[in-house]
């Protein structure tokens, strides 16, 4: 067969092999409805948001979001990156409506998870079997599916999904050293930071320390520091212009202010026991609204991993031993992060406590886990000579990974809603009280007073057009001419006394203004408005936000960056030969990936067939009957479904009657008393 024809059908036998082994992870987010999770509505508006401020013109890279806070702008994105909304945006512009391009976008993230924990496994391991093996141990980890299903946690997703890669290619950069090795490391890691604020911490964190094992293990230590240097330091340099800002401009926003008074979300009161960190899964019930989701690691990784540990002291596997243990001892470490032992570390290491809840660190552990699940089933495929033995073996392994984590994968669905724009975000804002699409309203400026602000005064505008008129003209000011853009406008007015003009921006530092050509100082008025002192007269005036001096202070760090990741790919050389790279073994290529394919589509028949029609030891409903799906037969108030009535048997002859109604609420709280009344008609329709 061709050289091409063998690398063609090697990655179609890729991508089924990603998709087949996903059906089951990914069957919450192909029913077309939105998932009922803790954050999964914060971040689908969220998208909306961002698809918004790019179709108005806003800089491709976003800060500030004039669509938020009811359409008064807030500067969310300079603090939480916009890039992983991206790819839902772009799916948006393809003709998906927000709902179906959220739940694709949740799709790509688990198969790029699953992509990248491929070749990751497949790197250490020198065989495609390990690569699926590692795979199937990510994206079922229990804690994956928590962050995907019950916190629809689309950015921390998107982050976990990219770190495989890069240590993916920071390996092959220590182990070959090829020019092309370095720019995928670079690049790597350059996407990587910019996905989640917390997660950038904790993975740069664990990155540096896999370096330091590649380094350690390196012949030629000195040119392998360099070029790690180089691959970590670049990427930091080039991510400058997001990072840098969102560490030093806290000051601007109610971030410190919130954690100051919000006890509940201080990193401490959520250290746990070891044996709920290591908890059993609960029989899921998709009835509740708040089910019980136990936050752990998976038994099966955990199991696999410790075997795993165990076989590298066998003469034929000690190749691994030092990596086994190294991922074991950060696994160890990553757990007593999460047990009370632990607080003075919370308390004193710097910018750790903006983690807020501990167990957001399972997340790394969990991929640690998969690569140890991963080494592990190769080195049980290299230990058996019997054939059949060997796949019976490895089936057992990587089907306990998947039926382990059903229970996760069970969930309740919102009611059917429309998300279409912009002025539904607003609604969003106004209904939850989460300005700025923030849990706390944490993102808003510390100068705003959002008591102050009218929560419809621009409904109209936006119902006209996208980018709206920020002035009104008044009594005593006539706008002769006036051009806006997403943050910006040009005007010529007249205004007939001296006073104070409000623009309907929220202010934050960076904003200017020119009366005539000559600078006007901006300042926030009291209900955090973006207002001008204006004499009397005929002016032009144009306003604007600029990058503030750290923002351009980044953007130039960037810059050299972006140049210094050029300079170094022209003068490229390999430095020293592939003397670190782990032994190929002979691998069963199309065999391994028809088998997670075919293990993928049996878990979701079983699953579909055998598990969500009845009461398992997987599933269960407090209901009797499975009413997760059921459409509602009346709602009250938007507040709440009646989902069915059972009635008494029509042949009863007692003279109590019992009827059951199944509720739902769309909320956690309502904000009225109701009452049940069953009136009862006889065959005339009398009122009995």
């Amino acid at each position: 067969m061709p050289s091409f024809l063998r690398s063609l059908l090697s990655v179609i036998l890729f991508l089924c092999g990603i998709i087949g082994l996903s059906l089951v992870a990914i069957q919450p987010f192909t029913l077309d409805q939105m998932p009922e999770s803790a954050d999964g509505m914060l971040h689908l508006h969220r998208l909306a948001a961002v698809e918004h401020s790019l179709r108005v013109g806003s800089s491709p890279w976003l800060r500030y979001s004039t669509g938020l806070v009811y359409g008064y702008g807030a500067p969310l994105f300079n603090y939480f990156p916009a890039l992983s909304y991206y790819p839902g945006s772009w799916l948006h512009g393809l003709g998906l409506g927000f709902i179906s391009s959220w739940l694709m976008m949740m799709v790509l993230y688990v198969w790029l998870a699953a992509a990248g924990m491929f070749l990751l496994g497949r790197l250490w391991t020198g065989s495609r079997l390990g690569g699926w093996a590692a795979a199937a141990a990510f994206i079922y980890a229990p804690f994956y599916l928590f962050d995907a299903v019950s916190r629809g946690a689309a950015p921390e997703m998107a982050a976990l999904a990219m770190l495989p890669f890069a240590l993916y290619s920071f390996a092959r950069l220590a182990f070959y050293g090829r020019r092309r090795d370095f720019i995928i490391a670079a690049l790597a890691f350059a996407l990587f930071i910019p996905m989640h604020t917390l997660m950038t911490l904790h993975g740069t964190a664990l990155l540096c320390l896999y370096a330091l094992f590649l380094w350690r293990r390196a012949d030629d230590k000195k040119r392998t520091l360099r070029r790690l240097l180089l691959a970590g330091g670049l990427p930091l340099l080039m991510t400058a212009f997001y990072w840098l800002p969102a560490l030093t401009e806290t000051d601007v926003i109610k971030l410190d202010l919130i954690a100051a008074n919000l006890d509940h979300i201080d990193v401490r009161r959520h250290l746990r026991p070891l044996s709920d960190i290591l908890a059993w899964p609960h029989t899921a019930d998709p009835t509740w609204q708040n089910q019980d989701i136990p936050i752990t690691l998976g038994w099966p990784q955990l199991i696999l991993s410790a075997l795993g540990l165990i076989l590298t002291w066998k003469k034929s596997h000690r190749r691994w031993r030092e990596l086994m243990l190294m991922l074991g001892g950060m696994v160890l470490f990553l757990i007593l992060m999460n047990t009370p032992p632990s607080a003075w570390l919370w308390e004193n290491l710097p910018l750790i406590a903006y983690t807020q809840f501990p167990w957001r660190l399972l997340g790394l552990a969990s991929l640690l886990l998969a690569l140890m699940s991963g080494i592990s089933v190769w080195m049980l495929w290299t230990s058996i000579t019997a054939g059949w033995r060997k796949w019976t073996l490895v089936i057992l392994a990587m089907s306990s990974l998947l039926l382990y984590a059903i229970p996760w994968t069970y969930t309740l669905y919102y009611p059917p809603f429309r998300l279409d724009d912009i002025r539904d975000v607003h609604q969003f804002e106004r209904k939850t009280g989460q300005l700025a699409l923030s849990s706390y309203s944490e993102y808003l400026p510390v100068t705003t007073d959002e008591r102050r602000l009218d929560p419809h005064r621009l409904t109209e505008r936006f119902e006209q057009s996208g980018i709206i008129s920020r002035l009104l003209p008044s009594d005593t000011l006539t706008l002769i001419s006036q051009q806006w853009s997403a943050t910006a406008g040009a005007l010529r007015l007249d205004s007939a006394i001296e006073q104070t003009l409000q623009f309907d921006w929220l202010y934050v530092p960076g904003w200017t203004a020119e009366r005539n050509g000559q600078p006007l100082e901006v300042f926030p008025s009291p209900q955090g408005l973006v207002a001008v002192d204006l004499p009397a007269g005929e002016f032009d005036l144009q306003i604007a936000l600029q990058p503030t001096t750290m923002q351009s202070l980044s953007l130039f760090f960037s810059l050299l960056g972006w140049g210094g990741l050029l300079i170094v790919i022209a003068a490229w050389c390999r430095l020293n030969g592939p003397g670190l790279a782990p032994r190929h073994e002979s691998s069963p290529p199309a065999r391994a990936a028809l088998l997670v394919m075919s293990l993928g589509l049996a878990v979701l028949l079983f699953k579909s067939l055998a598990l969500d029609p009845t009461d398992t030891v997987w599933k269960t409903s407090r209901f009797g009957v499975h009413l997760a799906d059921a459409r509602p037969m009346a709602n009250f108030g938007g507040q709440i479904d009646l989902l069915r009535v059972d009635m008494p048997s029509p042949e009863t002859t007692s003279r109590q009657l019992r009827f059951k109604l199944y509720w739902r609420l769309h909320d956690e709280a309502i904000d009225r008393d109701y009452s049940s009344i069953l009136r009862m008609r006889d065959p005339q329709g009398h009122l009995i």
